[in-house]
């Protein structure tokens, strides 16, 4: 029988391709919305909230990570001030709704951190 032998712990993790990465958690978030991005209807836009207990959802503007697990989203408070979220991955909720757009303002749009 053979003998079985961890990995060395460097590579578990530098492997940003792996399933549990918050890279993986981060472009699949991306998925999910430019897909349902790509099915708004004339006069609507996609609406992108974070959730956090006890708080008003707040827009997203931009989601970024930091392997392993930390989760960035820059997103706006009720008083229209950026602010930013730190959290872990397993942490992080998102409310998508279509929701008409406000006059001839321009559609609200979501950047992702891209690369490593």
């Amino acid at each position: 029988m053979s003998e079985f032998r961890m990995p060395p712990l460097e590579n578990l993790a530098t492997d940003v391709t792996h399933a549990s990465m918050a890279k993986t958690f981060v472009e699949r978030l991306e998925g999910w919305i430019k897909g349902l991005q790509s099915r708004v209807p004339p006069g609507k836009q996609l609406s992108v909230r974070v959730l956090l207990s006890g708080i008003q959802p707040m827009p997203v503007k931009f989601i970024g990570y930091h392997n392993p697990n930390l989760v960035a989203i820059e997103a706006y408070n009720l008083n229209g001030e950026a602010v930013t979220l730190l959290a872990h991955q397993n942490t992080v909720q998102l409310l998508c709704e279509m929701v008409p757009v406000e006059g001839d303002k321009p559609r609200q749009h979501i950047g992702f951190q891209t690369g490593a």
